[in-house]
């Protein structure tokens, strides 16, 4: 009978050992789970924001191009809304509001990251209102998805004309 405690006695400290080390792996799973996610939201966010690094040195407005002064501000602007990008590349971009409408797919070791981005103008009395009329400040809103993101990262700027 002494044999046959012994016995259950290891039995019983396999079964609490096992117990003990799924409850360890389901924590670092877990862990592991909330690292990754986070590591797919710094990269959209780092994206949409090199995106918006990007598009801040661009010129504000077409008439602006070559670093002219339009004669009426706002009124030599571009019309709202803007058209929507249709260039094969960034790099062609010209100006901020021909950010208007750009798409991109960017694949990472993370998945794939969508990208789009608009610009409108915004009122001058209330920046966070959109404005059908010209002004002086424009919104650009970029939102980057993700497969693994369980809401779409959107990062805005407000670009003011100075001259």
């Amino acid at each position: 009978m002494a044999g046959y405690t012994e016995v259950l006695q290891v039995m019983g400290a396999m079964v609490l050992f096992s117990l003990i080390l799924l409850s360890t792996n389901r924590y670092m799973l877990s862990n592991t789970q909330q690292q990754v996610g986070s590591e797919v939201e710094m990269l959209g966010v780092t994206i949409a924001q090199d995106l918006i690094d990007e598009a801040r040195l661009r010129e504000f407005d077409a008439v602006t191009l070559d670093g002219d002064l339009p004669e009426q501000i706002p009124g030599d602007f571009a019309e709202a809304p803007f058209p929507v990008s249709n260039v094969s590349t960034r790099e062609q971009i010209q100006t901020f509001s021909g950010y208007n409408g750009w798409q991109e797919t960017i694949e990472t070791d993370l998945g794939i990251y969508n990208i789009l981005s608009e610009v409108h103008y915004v009122s001058s009395s209330d920046l966070t209102q959109e404005s059908s009329t010209k002004t002086v400040h424009k919104r650009m809103i970029v939102t980057v998805t993700n497969p693994h993101l369980s809401t779409p990262i959107r990062a805005q700027y407000i670009k003011t004309y100075n001259h």
